[in-house]
Parts: C-alpha cells; sequence; structure tokens
C-alpha cells in the first residue's frame, strides 16, 4: 500500500486531496459550483425573462464548449506524439534534455480527459429521476448508438485481418488501439448517469464521496481493471462533477466569482505547475486538481478568449466532430511518425510534422466521416419513423 502512496504521481494527488477533503473554506471553494446550484434549485423558479437572457447565454455557452472540446482534441493528439517518442531511449533518458521537455510538455496537456468528461456531464440534460424506465431506456438509446457504431467501425478498419475472436476481444477491453480504452470508460459513465441523477438531491455528499472514490481508484491499480475491462471508477469524479455543475457553468457569470475562489483555483494550478516541473515525471489522466482548475479558469476568462473570431470558429468547429478524431488520429499518427523517421529530418522536427500532418490529415477524414455518418443516422431514422 505505501509503495504506491508514495509514488509522485499519488503524491502530486495526496497533497492537495489532504487540504480538500479536510478543511472546510478549501471544501466549500472546490464544490462551490455544485454548493451555489444546490441553493438556487432550492429557490423559486425564474420568470420567463430571466429564461430568455438564460437560453441566449447558454447558447453561446455551446459554442464555447465545442471550442474546448477542439482545443483538447489537439491536446490529445500532441500528448500521443509525446507517448510514442518516448520509446527513442536514445534521447529519452534522464541524462537528455529532450526526457524533461517531453515529459513537461505531457504533463501541462493533461487536462484534456478532464475538460472532455466535464463536458460530457454539463451538456447532458437532465430528466426527472422519478425512474420512469422508458426515459432511462430513451437515454441509453440516444447515447450509444451515437458512441458504439463509430467505435466499432474503427476497431473492424484497424483490425480486420485478425480473426473475429480477437477483434471481439479487442474492442470489448478497449485495447484494440491505445487511447480507445476511455471509449470504454465513457460508456460507463453514461450507463452511471441516471443514478447520478437519483442522487442530485443529495448532490453535495455524493460528489464528496465520488471525489474519494475517484482518487483511491486512481492511486492503487487493483480498481484500474477487471480481466483487462478498463474500470471508470478513477474517471467518475470528473463525469459527476460536470452533470451536478451544469447550470452554474452554462449560466457561468465571472462577475459573481469572488476573489476567494478565483484565488483557490490559481493556486491548484501554481501547486501544479512547480510540482511538475520539480519532479518530472511522466503524469497520466486522474488531474484531479489540475484538471478541474484549469476548467474553471478558462471559463472566469472565457469572454477574453471568444474575441479571438477566427481562433475560436476553428476549434470550434473541429470540437464538433472531436469524436472521430479521437478514434481516428492514432494510427494516422503512428503512419506519419514512420514516414518523417529519416537520417535527414532532425529528431525533434520530426515530432513536429507528425504533430502537425496528423491534426491536418485527421481533421480532415473525420469531417468526411461526420457529414457521412449523421447523413446515414438521419435516413435511419426517418426510415424507422414511417415505419412507426
Amino acid at each position: 500500500m505505501l509503495e504506491y502512496l508514495v509514488r509522485p504521481q499519488n503524491i502530486l494527488i495526496l497533497i492537495p486531496a489532504v487540504f480538500i477533503l479536510l478543511i472546510p473554506f478549501f471544501r466549500r471553494r472546490y464544490f462551490i459550483s455544485i454548493i451555489g446550484q444546490n441553493s438556487q434549485n432550492s429557490q423559486s423558479a425564474p420568470n420567463s425573462k430571466m429564461q430568455k437572457v438564460s437560453t441566449k447565454v447558454q447558447s453561446e455557452r455551446f459554442f464555447f464548449y465545442d471550442f474546448l472540446k477542439g482545443i483538447g482534441i489537439l491536446a490529445v493528439v500532441a500528448i500521443h506524439i509525446t507517448y510514442v517518442y518516448k520509446d527513442e531511449l536514445s534521447y529519452y533518458n534522464t541524462e537528455n534534455i529532450y526526457y524533461y521537455i517531453n515529459n513537461i510538455s505531457n504533463n501541462i496537456l493533461r487536462f484534456t480527459i478532464p475538460f472532455f468528461l466535464l463536458i460530457s456531464g454539463i451538456l447532458l440534460k437532465p430528466f426527472n429521476m422519478q425512474w420512469k424506465w422508458k426515459e432511462v431506456y430513451d437515454f441509453y438509446v440516444k447515447k450509444f448508438l451515437r458512441l458504439i457504431p463509430p467505435y466499432i467501425l474503427c476497431v473492424l478498419v484497424i483490425h480486420w485481418d485478425k480473426p473475429a475472436e480477437e477483434i471481439l476481444n479487442l474492442g470489448i477491453t478497449g485495447k484494440a488501439e491505445v487511447p480507445f480504452y476511455f471509449m470504454l470508460v465513457l460508456f460507463q459513465c453514461y450507463f452511471f448517469y441516471p443514478v447520478l441523477m437519483y442522487l442530485r438531491k443529495y448532490a453535495s455528499v455524493t460528489i464528496y464521496i465520488l471525489l474519494i472514490i475517484s482518487m483511491i481508484s486512481a492511486i492503487f491499480p487493483v480498481f484500474w481493471d477487471i480481466d483487462d475491462f478498463p474500470l471508470f471508477l478513477k474517471y467518475i469524479f470528473f463525469f459527476a462533477y460536470g452533470a451536478y455543475s451544469r447550470e452554474y457553468f452554462l449560466n457561468y457569470n465571472n462577475e459573481k466569482v469572488r476573489g476567494k475562489d478565483f484565488w483557490i483555483w490559481v493556486g491548484l494550478l501554481g501547486y501544479y505547475l512547480i510540482y511538475i516541473l520539480l519532479s518530472s515525471h511522466y503524469y497520466y489522466n486522474t488531474r484531479f486538481f489540475f484538471g478541474l482548475a484549469l476548467f474553471h479558469l478558462v471559463f472566469y476568462y472565457q469572454d477574453v478568449i471568444l474575441k479571438v473570431k477566427l481562433f475560436n470558429k476553428f476549434f470550434a468547429f473541429i470540437g464538433k466532430f472531436s469524436l472521430w478524431i479521437f478514434l481516428t488520429h492514432y494510427q494516422v499518427l503512428l503512419y506519419f511518425q514512420k514516414y518523417f523517421e529519416r537520417p535527414d529530418i532532425d529528431f525533434y522536427l520530426q515530432q513536429i510534422y507528425t504533430f502537425i500532418a496528423t491534426f491536418i490529415v485527421t481533421i480532415l477524414i473525420s469531417f468526411i466521416l461526420d457529414v457521412a455518418y449523421n447523413k446515414l443516422a438521419n435516413v435511419l431514422s426517418k426510415i424507422t419513423a414511417t415505419k412507426c
């Protein structure tokens, strides 16, 4: 047990966890979006004028979420660049500066999985959870039809030459490709969502318990998987935090964020950056405090970010089909890694060229797949509606 607790990645989690879990002041600040929402839910319903303003604000927010997904998927591609080039042991060793550049770059980009799970939770429209099974069934059908066919298609395309039994195993375990475990995590989060909605009236307690569960699961490998099937336990906190903070972020107003709330997030961000500079190891996705702090700070400065129109529109555009980019980019990356692995190209330039080429080609492929899939889905839904 002790050997896991003293690992650098876990110490990074445990130090702020002590403050958040044991000191009420820090705990209230960390869960402010959920505590504030519970308080608002206990008040009377807003009038129609307020609702119209809220709808307008929410429309702007949805654009911002697409933008964040676009930034997030760019970070995913960059993370996998650092991952595949770790195998270059002549460069990736503690005696070479590349070791530190690679690790620090990777660690800074590790906000992306928390971002995607937070956004996934926020954008789910909550339903009246009174255990109406038809409503739960419709939710599952809608979500899984959106995710499972693209996932199955990509698994089949990548491993078309393997036996059916092996393909099935690769798909079920998420080992068809390095990042595909996340699809299994996402499936489990959506499957658990009705339970989160049922527990929503106890959100402030539920989210506290889920943080503890997720941290324990992240620290101890026994909770990572069952027979190679990746478990969602160490990630469920982010998804639940987003689901319970939906109204807070959809109607975000940085003028209402008090100074002490702002500085808590700045402090957590600063702690993370200092730690990864002083302890330059290669960390992974459970950034409970860095991911959440950066998410809050991005919203605090969203008005400034949204002023850069061309920048926003581009990333919001690719954010709309980030699922396809996620599913296709790794194979493209491996192709370009081999293509640019030539003695006449500098090692650092190889990575830059691979990143740029992967991102451009994957965007084109993913856009085509997204358009084709949406058209096919619309045709099938019309046929189904006609038969009904």
